[in-house]
């Protein structure tokens, strides 16, 4: 009876704690037969999204009725792939809440069961001041009277207004995705792949006069 006592004592304490963490812990499972739905959501899931876990694991309301429209593609492609390949999963999208629409980062970690089941244990959490915060700042950075672009190994992320009308492009969104070497002159491409790298490493680079190219 001690030790009964004590494993119950133990999995209070466990559900104390999941109870009062800042996020919403949720267990989602991928069934052998095709069907996938929540088989765990804490309590604060009704702060979060307004709704009982009760309700949501009953599937009472399948996932995508309280995905923003817009979102659900990302949602499904986000989802499919992981679980494929027994990956980690992360998502950011936008979710009813108890007042509107609010900003989820989800992410999950899949377990596969011995009964053939793919279990995604994981969280929500709000995000929507930090991407409120992220707006405000591109807002910021768009009206800069200085030219300003962010790449990733060597393709353009991001463009602001000034950068696209420097180069010549219509917009900045005409440039996303562009390797950005391909604007820069070719007088300067070396010290730019010198620079690039040394950036990957780590290390600061003072900043020059380059050349680039008009489209």
């Amino acid at each position: 009876i001690f030790k009964i006592g004590m494993i119950l004592s133990k999995k209070e304490s466990r559900q104390r704690l999941i109870d009062h963490l800042p996020v919403v812990v949720f267990e989602y499972t991928f069934f052998p037969d095709g069907n996938r739905d929540f088989t765990y959501i804490s309590p604060r899931c009704e702060e979060l999204f307004g709704l009982n876990p009760e309700i949501i694991m009953r599937g009472h309301l399948p996932i995508g009725n309280f995905i923003h429209h817009d979102d659900i593609a990302s949602f499904i492609e986000s989802v499919e792939n992981p679980v494929r390949d027994m990956k980690e999963w992360r998502w950011e999208g936008r979710c009813k809440g108890k007042q509107g629409f609010i900003w989820v980062e989800a992410e999950g970690i899949p377990v596969r069961m011995k009964d053939g089941r793919t279990v995604y244990n994981g969280i929500f959490s709000d995000i929507t001041k930090r991407k409120a915060l992220e707006q405000r700042y591109r807002e910021l950075v768009e009206q800069l009277p200085i030219g300003l672009a962010i790449h990733s190994k060597g393709i353009l992320k991001f463009v602001n207004a000034e950068a696209a009308r420097m180069i010549g492009a219509n917009s900045p969104q005409d440039l996303i995705g562009l390797e950005v070497l391909r604007f820069v002159h070719p007088d300067s491409i070396p010290i730019a792949k010198e620079r690039m790298q040394l950036v990957l490493e780590g290390q600061s680079v003072p900043h020059i006069e380059e050349k680039f190219v008009r489209q």
